[in-house]
């Protein structure tokens, strides 16, 4: 299933490998702590600001949708280049590599702390690091199309992992998150730009947009079915944590859910928050692996290289020491997450309505695609 990488031209994933895949690279850890700092920014009423990123999310896509149908065959790096010039867009290039790169590293040393605190506290960081590095680099290595056929195949394991917080139900108080518009204009605002840090990822869409075996105009689809997909995932764990903790508890515990799953039991499973970990430690390797392969295609494209498994390993490499890094004091994870916020923004959403108005300006690109 995972081979070498080949040289020949990446073969098109399907539709739906695409919504898995788009899905898959924004599900990592930040629903985790999702429901702790939206209790904690926007008050009982904080899921409502999943709703309002929703609106959002889709409302970006209108501008990714522009660039498809400008720059149909194209993909992000190469778009760079059309609209800024060969320098300017190499340039630009580098600066996805980076954020890709960073995304990577603050994936990998917050579930490496995660797991310091709830699993392996006697550990070295480093060592879980790397067993996750190994196993994300050895998918991300692979052509597009095993890397999109592991999402797919990962995606019923994460649904069946999440089933045990539907038991929790049965302790559920609805008054926890009444009345419904509680909180005020501007804390839904605030709790709409946690979301958008914790739902990051669907910017693949514009490095895999080409490789999909779809029209253009199907393209909207696939998006819109991911964000569709994503958003109901995170109601489904946010308002199950908000209906059965108290507000009071959950601005108290930064992981509610793995806290939720603590206090669920069976006969033959007693730490299921263990369980579920065990099983996330996977759903990390394709996460890990998703956004490895868009920062080493970028590379690949940078050198004018159609082969991204050879930039693979180096990559991997960086983002391993940037973690060592990370993961040394609670302090260095917070100034990453700080400075990924302001990235976040940059390149998911600035930069493509920069790209959109210099297209629409300039007049760059094919007028209609199909």
């Amino acid at each position: 299933m995972f081979g070498g990488g080949e040289k020949m031209k990446p073969k098109k994933i399907s539709p739906l490998q695409g919504v898995f895949f788009i899905n898959q690279t924004q599900i990592s850890i930040g629903i985790l702590a999702l429901p702790h700092l939206l209790m904690m920014k926007s008050g009982s009423s904080g899921w409502i600001s999943i709703l309002l990123t929703g609106l959002l999310v889709q409302l970006t896509f209108s501008l990714y949708m522009i660039l498809f149908h400008r720059f149909p065959k194209l993909n992000l790096y190469e778009m760079l280049e059309e609209v800024f010039g060969t320098l300017a867009g190499k340039g630009v290039q580098v600066l996805y590599i980076l954020y890709f790169a960073f995304l990577c590293t603050l994936i990998l040393s917050v579930f490496t702390r995660i797991l310091d605190i709830w699993v392996l506290p006697q550990t070295p960081n480093w060592v879980v690091s790397l067993m996750l590095i190994l196993g994300s680099v050895y998918i991300a290595q692979a052509p597009l199309n095993a890397i999109a056929r592991f999402s797919f195949i990962l995606t019923p394991f994460l649904l069946l992992i999440s089933l045990p917080i539907l038991y929790t139900l049965g302790k559920a108080d609805i008054t926890y998150i009444m009345p419904i518009f509680h909180g005020t204009a501007k804390d839904m605002l605030t709790g709409v730009q946690q979301t958008l840090v914790s739902i990051t990822g669907f910017q693949a869409a514009l490095v895999i947009g080409p490789l999909i075996n779809c029209t253009v105009s199907q393209r909207y689809k696939i998006l819109t079915i991911s964000n569709i997909l994503i958003i109901l995932y995170y109601l489904y764990i946010t308002l199950t944590c908000f209906v059965t903790i108290s507000p009071e508890e959950i601005k108290m515990i930064p992981e509610p859910v793995l806290y939720l799953l603590k206090t669920v039991s069976f006969r033959i499973i007693e730490r299921t928050d263990l369980l579920f970990l065990t099983f996330w430690f996977v759903t990390v390797f394709s996460t890990l692996a998703n956004v490895f392969y868009l920062a080493s295609t970028g590379i690949a494209k940078l050198f004018n290289q159609k082969d991204h498994s050879r930039f693979v390993y180096p990559l991997a490499l960086l983002v391993f020491l940037l973690s060592i890094w990370a993961t040394s004091t609670d302090k260095t994870i917070q100034q990453l997450d700080q400075f990924f916020r302001i990235s976040d923004i940059v390149f998911v959403y600035l930069f493509p309505l920069f790209m959109v108005l210099i297209v629409l300006v300039r007049k760059k690109g094919v007028r209609h695609a199909h």
